[in-house]
């Protein structure tokens, strides 16, 4: 899935892969393989690439949010008393 996301990333961020890869001090040659579609091999070097396009690692992976992430955002305001209840699983 990275195939897809990397390069939709790259086009709404308007970077290039030569500055991502400065950025993030991963090697054009890694992240123009995970553009063609190779898997990657070091999770630290995806970490870093996920974070200067300031997405998940989750999602700069699999192009969708973390099913299992307990976070939410919330995109609109929201006005009112609300009653808020937190389970541990």
């Amino acid at each position: 899935m990275m195939k897809e996301t990397l390069p939709a990333l790259l086009r709404n961020k308007d970077i290039t892969i030569k500055e991502l890869s400065r950025l993030s001090e991963v090697s054009p040659s890694t992240i123009y393989e995970w553009k063609n579609g190779r898997i990657p091999a070091n999770i630290q070097n995806v970490r870093a690439v996920a974070e200067i396009l300031e997405v998940t690692l989750y999602y700069l992976l699999y192009g969708t949010h973390d099913p299992q992430s307990s976070t939410h955002e919330i995109s609109e305001n929201i006005e009112g008393t609300y009653l808020i209840t937190i389970k541990k699983n």
